[in-house]
C-alpha cells in the first residue's frame, strides 16, 4: 500500500481541495446577474476599443463576484491574452472547463495559453484531447498545427526563413547630382550621360534564413547561423544594380531575462552594377540588457576588413560602435528606439578614409492584428581624410534619410510591404552629392 503522503496522493488531494474551493466560491452570495452582465458588456466595449488594461481590470473585479460566468471568463481570457498575461488567461479557461468540460474552444485556447507560456507538456496534454478526438470538431486542425509547432520547439534545432519579391521605382539610379555640370578645382565640367540623374523601374528579390541550435546542458548557450541575400535589378544599367550575400555564425549566451550576448563572425559579398565585387570579413558582437519586459538597451559593433577587388585604395578596416535604447508601451502596440553610433574607416589611401557620427530613430505602431507602420529618421556625417585635390568640391559630408513603411499581415504567413524613402545630400565615395526617392512594393512569405 502506498503511504498517504506519497507524491501521487498529494497531487490527487490537491485537485480535490481545488474543486472544493471552487464549489465554495459558487455557493457564496454574488451580485445580481443583471449587474454582472452590464459589467461584462461594458468590458466587451472596452475590448472592441482596444483598451485592454481597462477591460482586464473591470473583468477581474466582475469575475470575483461571478466566477461561474462562462462569458465573463472568456472575456477575461481575451483581455489577458492581449496583455500577454497568459497565466491569467489559462486560469480563466480552466475555470470554464470546470463548469463545462466539453467546452472545446476553451480547451483549445487553454492549450494555446500553455504553449505561449512555454509549458509545452501541459499544452500538448490539452491539445491532444482535441487532436485525438473521435468526434469531428472545428478545432482539430488548429490543435494539430500547434502540436506540430510544439514538436519543432522541443527540438534543439529551430529554423526560420522568409522569401520576398517586389517592384520598385528609383528616381536616381546613377546616384548623380541634379545638374549635368559640377564644379571642380579645374572649373565647371560636364558629366557623362551614365553619371547624370536618371529614374528607372526595377525588381527586388531576396531571402533570409536562420538556424538556432540549443546546446542543451550548457546553461543558456546556443549557436546561431544566418544567411541573407538581397538583389536589385533595374531596367537600365546602373551602379544601383546590387547583388548581396551575407553569412553570420557564432555563439549566443542568454541569462534568463537579464541579458543576451552574441558573438557572430560575418562574411559579406557585394556586386554593384558593372563593378567587380567587394568582400568583408569581420565580427558583429552584440549585448542586450533587459531592464523590464518593455525596455532594453542594446550595445553592438561592426568590425570588418573590407577588400575591393577593383580598387585597392579602398581596402582597409571599418568599425562602427553604437548604443540603442528601445521601449514598448500601450500593451506593445508602440515601439521607439534610438540608435547613436560612430563609424571609422581606415583605408590604404587617406582620401578613401572617413569618420563621423551616425544616428537613427525608429518608431513602430501596430494598429491592429493586420496593419502596422514604421517611420525611420537617419542622419550621418562623414569627414574624409586628406581629400584628393582633384576631387570635385560639390560633395557634402552630411546625409539625411527618411523612410516610411506600411505592412499588411495576410493569411498563410504572407506580408505586403509598401515603402517610401527619401535621401538628401548623400555622397558617393568617389565624386559628388545626390538626392534620391524610392518607392517599393514587395510580397513576403515567412516559414
Amino acid at each position: 500500500m502506498k503511504p498517504f503522503f506519497s507524491s501521487t496522493n498529494i497531487f490527487g488531494v490537491g485537485k480535490i481541495l481545488a474543486l472544493l474551493f471552487f464549489s465554495l466560491l459558487l455557493s457564496l452570495p454574488t451580485v445580481s446577474p443583471v449587474a454582472a452582465s452590464k459589467g461584462f458588456a461594458q468590458a466587451e466595449k472596452l475590448l472592441a476599443a482596444e483598451q485592454y488594461s481597462e477591460a482586464y481590470d473591470m473583468l477581474w473585479s466582475a469575475i470575483q463576484d461571478n466566477p461561474e460566468s462562462i462569458d465573463g471568463n472568456i472575456l477575461l481570457a481575451r483581455a489577458a491574452t492581449k496583455l500577454k498575461l497568459y497565466d491569467q488567461a489559462a486560469a480563466a479557461y480552466e475555470r470554464i472547463l470546470i463548469i463545462d468540460p466539453n467546452h472545446l474552444k476553451a480547451r483549445l485556447n487553454l492549450g494555446i495559453a500553455f504553449y505561449r507560456l512555454g509549458a509545452y507538456s501541459l499544452a500538448a496534454t490539452e491539445l491532444n484531447k482535441l487532436a485525438d478526438s473521435e468526434t469531428e470538431n472545428p478545432y482539430t486542425l488548429k490543435a494539430q498545427s500547434y502540436l506540430a509547432q510544439i514538436n519543432r520547439k522541443q527540438s534543439p534545432h529551430q529554423w526560420r526563413g522568409s522569401i520576398y519579391l517586389g517592384s520598385l521605382y528609383d528616381s536616381n539610379i546613377n546616384t548623380a547630382p541634379d545638374d549635368a555640370f559640377i564644379d571642380s578645382v579645374d572649373g565647371s565640367r560636364p558629366l557623362s550621360k551614365d553619371a547624370q540623374e536618371v529614374g528607372a523601374w526595377g525588381m527586388t528579390a531576396g531571402l533570409k534564413f536562420s538556424h538556432d541550435w540549443d546546446l542543451g546542458e550548457r546553461g543558456g548557450f546556443s549557436w546561431k547561423n544566418s544567411l541573407e541575400t538581397s538583389n536589385y535589378f533595374y531596367h537600365n544599367e546602373s551602379d544601383s544594380n546590387l547583388n548581396m550575400f551575407s553569412l553570420a555564425s557564432g555563439p549566443v549566451y542568454t541569462e534568463k531575462s537579464n541579458f543576451r550576448l552574441m558573438l557572430p563572425a560575418t562574411f559579406e559579398y557585394m556586386n554593384y552594377g558593372n563593378e567587380p565585387f567587394f568582400r568583408t570579413f569581420g565580427m558583429m558582437p552584440r549585448l542586450d540588457l533587459f531592464h523590464t519586459d518593455w525596455f532594453l538597451t542594446r550595445f553592438y559593433a561592426t568590425l570588418q576588413y573590407q577588400n575591393y577587388n577593383w580598387d585597392k585604395h579602398r581596402d582597409g578596416t571599418y568599425g562602427y560602435f553604437a548604443v540603442m535604447p528601445r521601449c514598448h508601451w500601450a500593451d506593445g502596440r508602440y515601439m521607439l528606439q534610438w540608435r547613436l553610433g560612430y563609424e571609422r574607416k581606415w583605408a590604404r589611401k587617406d582620401f578613401k578614409s572617413f569618420k563621423g557620427p551616425r544616428t537613427e530613430v525608429k518608431f513602430l505602431s501596430r494598429f491592429n492584428d493586420w496593419l502596422r507602420q514604421s517611420l525611420v529618421l537617419e542622419y550621418r556625417t562623414r569627414r574624409y581624410d586628406d581629400r584628393d585635390p582633384y576631387y570635385p568640391k560639390t560633395r557634402d559630408e552630411d546625409r539625411y534619410k527618411v523612410e516610411a513603411e506600411i505592412t499588411f499581415l495576410l493569411p498563410w504567413r504572407l506580408r505586403t510591404h509598401l515603402t517610401f524613402d527619401y535621401t538628401s545630400k548623400d555622397a558617393n565615395l568617389d565624386a559628388y552629392s545626390f538626392r534620391r526617392k524610392r518607392t517599393m512594393l514587395k510580397l513576403e512569405k515567412r516559414f
